[in-house]
């Protein structure tokens, strides 16, 4: 019997740089949407945490099992929580920021 992963993340990078505004938009929604259809099938598959890290925007999201989600700016960290206590990954290093 497979068991589902505690935690799991996505990284969105549309390397998008250099289009016109409305084509970046409009790929910005187009990830961003693609990327809500994962964060609900790994939560409904039984994930405790899903980490959505957002590379275009500098800046992450957290899912959890129980409904509840944050966004951490560039100047925040993700952290383990329950999952894996005492973990605190800054997101200033992983945009360069």
């Amino acid at each position: 019997v497979l068991q589902p992963p505690n935690m799991r993340s996505e990284l969105i990078n549309g390397r998008m740089r250099g289009r016109e505004p409305a084509a970046l938009e409009h790929g910005r929604r187009a990830l961003a949407i693609g990327a809500q259809v994962k964060v609900a099938d790994w939560l409904s598959a039984g994930a405790r945490r899903v980490w959505v890290i957002d590379a275009e925007r500098a800046r992450a999201d957290v899912y959890r099992a129980d409904g509840t989600s944050d966004r951490i700016a560039v100047s925040g960290a993700l952290a383990g929580e329950d999952i894996l206590p005492g973990l605190t990954l800054p997101l200033q290093p992983l945009f360069g920021a």
